[in-house]
Parts: structure tokens; C-alpha cells; sequence
């Protein structure tokens, strides 16, 4: 009996899920395929007309990439990830890292993260990549610190009188950086180092730095540069 009662109700569903399908795809069909249409034929003006222009951001990407042209002040698609290292990281070494990334290549030749050195623009109400001609890691790699005599965060050069930072601040910067906007033409990623760490559990007499990886979800969708980063 109860494998009879069984085999009707995958039955039912069976039918339930062809119906859905019958019903909900054709709609799905009709609104969709003028979208990808519309974004084919602007990447195709875009190519004839703006080569200054790289990619339009994919499908998935575009559902984020307005925020990064329309003068919004807080920014809700960004994504913040936390290293803790023992010594002093340097942005010497994070520029190297970067660099290294920048310079990837395919197997056909092609850079391999274009975007990394490319701000968001919108042309035709689209949001497309634009090549940054005097891109700089410098602009993007920064030491942040603490001011010993106003506890004001400061980034820029290393503070050398920079106070410590614990774990309860560091959130707090976390917090502070994840909502703030990217620089005018600068490609929605930065990279923050801090030293003068104090975790909870670190060992008595050692340095810690902490290197804080921002990114619009724009530009990192399936967190490649993170991978590269591991």
C-alpha cells in the first residue's frame, strides 16, 4: 500500500513539474531573450563605436555594477576578507602580488583579469569595463593606522607611532570599509595592511599585520582573484 501511495505521489509531482515548466518557461523565454538581444547588439555598437570600452559586465555581474556609476555614497555589494599574518606584510609584497595578477595571461594570449586594471562606466544604460590608462597598484595598496594622539584612522604611508589594534577595532575598520565607496575611475577593489595587531590568541613577543581584501561583487563574482590569492 504504501508503495502504491508512493508511486502516485511521485506521479503527481511528476505532472505538477511538467505543467510548471510548460507554463512558466515559455514566459521566461519571452522576457529573457529581448534582454540578451539588447545586450548583444550594444556590445556590438560598443565594439564598433567605443574601443576605449572593454567587456559589458556579464549577466550576473550587472545586477551590481549600477551602484559603481551612479554616485551612490554607500556601496552594498562589497565584500571584505581578512588575512592575519605573523611579521610585518609590506605593501612591497602586496604589490608584487597584484602585479602578478595583472599580468596574467590566457593560453590565447589575453589578459587574464583585465578588470583588475578597469573602472565601471555606462554607456547606453549599460554598465561596461573601461581600461584605467594610468593605472598605479599604488593607488589601491595602502597601510591603514591609528593616530596615538586623536585615535583617528589614518591611510596613506605607515604611521610608525601607530598604536595598537585589537580585535573589536579591527571589526570596526571592517565595518567602515565594507560600505565605503571606490575611488573616481579606480577599479572597484583595494587592499588594506595593518600593523601593530593584537589577537586574542597570538603569541606573546610576535608582530602581527593584517591585510584586509575589499571587492565589489562586480568585479569578483566567482571570487577568482581570492583563489589566486590563497
Amino acid at each position: 500500500m504504501a508503495g502504491l501511495v508512493g508511486r502516485v505521489w511521485n506521479s503527481i509531482c511528476g505532472l505538477f513539474s511538467v505543467l510548471i515548466v510548460g507554463l512558466v518557461g515559455p514566459i521566461i523565454f519571452i522576457v529573457f531573450l529581448p534582454i540578451y538581444f539588447i545586450r548583444w547588439a550594444v556590445s556590438i555598437l560598443a565594439w564598433c563605436f567605443r574601443p576605449d570600452l572593454g567587456s559589458m559586465l556579464n549577466v550576473r555581474s550587472a545586477f551590481f555594477g549600477p551602484e559603481l556609476v551612479d554616485g551612490q555614497e554607500s556601496i552594498s555589494a562589497n565584500l571584505v576578507i581578512t588575512y592575519v599574518f605573523q611579521g610585518h606584510l609590506t605593501t612591497e609584497t602586496v604589490y608584487g602580488w597584484f602585479i602578478n595578477l595583472v599580468k596574467m595571461r590566457t593560453e590565447e594570449g589575453a589578459y587574464k583579469y583585465p578588470e583588475l586594471r578597469q573602472f565601471a562606466c555606462k554607456w547606453l544604460g549599460f554598465v561596461f569595463w573601461k581600461w584605467d590608462e594610468d593605472w598605479d597598484v599604488k593607488n589601491y595598496v595602502k597601510y591603514i593606522s591609528i593616530d596615538p594622539k586623536s585615535g583617528a584612522i589614518v591611510e596613506g604611508p605607515l604611521l610608525e607611532s601607530s598604536r595598537e589594534i585589537g580585535p573589536n577595532e579591527l571589526r570596526d575598520i571592517e565595518r567602515e570599509m565594507v560600505k565605503r565607496k571606490y575611488g573616481d575611475k579606480l577599479s572597484p577593489w583595494e587592499f588594506r595592511i595593518i600593523h601593530n595587531y593584537r589577537p586574542k590568541e597570538g603569541k606573546e613577543g610576535v608582530p602581527y599585520s593584517v591585510g584586509l581584501f575589499k571587492v565589489h561583487h562586480g568585479l569578483a563574482g566567482e571570487y577568482f582573484i581570492v583563489e589566486n590569492m590563497k
